[in-house]
């Protein structure tokens, strides 16, 4: 075998019978991957480059034109229940109960009462008076008042009770209410949006949402 050497940066030839065979030396090869290396650098920061571009392009668009985002203004905005709200609100009142409870601690040879005052809803359901609000709410109550959205107080006379539906039937005589509109259970949807507009703790028209979790479950 001859050995031809060449200069240390040019590749050596080396001629083995009657082929011929090239190598490049360590220096070619170093230059070779460090171009490389160099090329992947640049390609990763130009990409990185125009991500954050694109992103900054986007973020000034949206904050000029808010209506070419889906879902922020115009038809696609953020639903407000504040409508429904306004249409209901005026049919809710206000149930104050009075009930005697015993004193279980008075340690006292005879029993003594305490009075124990609660607050719940009703809604209105017919113009004429009638109102429904929970068994439980009714069941042991020394006193009843009904506050109507308006302002008016009044006593009402119970008309019927449902103790298994936990259910009960108030009427008021206060002239013509106004009454809810009532929906159809059967076109109630697994999933549906609802609103409860009650009196919680004595807070007047407090409102909260939630949804269908199921249907046709029996009580």
């Amino acid at each position: 075998m001859t050995v031809y050497p060449g200069l240390d940066a040019e590749p050596r030839r080396i001629i083995h019978g009657g082929g011929r065979l090239w190598l490049a030396d360590k220096n070619s090869l170093d230059r070779s991957q460090g171009h490389r290396l160099a090329g992947l650098k640049s390609a990763l920061v130009f990409l990185f480059q125009s991500i954050i571009v694109g992103l900054a392009v986007a973020f000034v668009v949206v904050l000029v034109r808010p209506e070419l985002m889906p879902g922020v203004t115009g038809e696609h905005r953020p639903a407000s229940y504040a409508g429904a709200v306004d249409r209901s609100s005026a049919s809710v009142a206000n149930i104050y109960t009075k009930r005697l409870v015993q004193d279980s601690d008075s340690g006292a040879a005879q029993a003594r009462f305490r009075v124990e005052t609660s607050f719940a809803s009703a809604v209105i359901i017919d113009p004429d008076g009638f109102l429904v609000t929970n068994y439980h709410v009714v069941a042991t109550a020394a006193e009843i008042r009904v506050q109507l959205s308006d302002g008016r107080i009044t006593e009402p006379a119970i008309v019927g009770v449902d103790a298994e539906t936990d259910l009960a039937l108030l009427k008021v005589d206060l002239g013509t209410l106004p009454a809810i509109r009532l929906g159809r259970s059967e076109n109630l949807r697994i999933g549906d949006v609802v609103l409860a507009i009650g009196n919680p703790y004595g807070l007047t028209t407090s409102v909260t949402q939630g949804i269908v979790s199921a249907t046709g479950r029996g009580l």
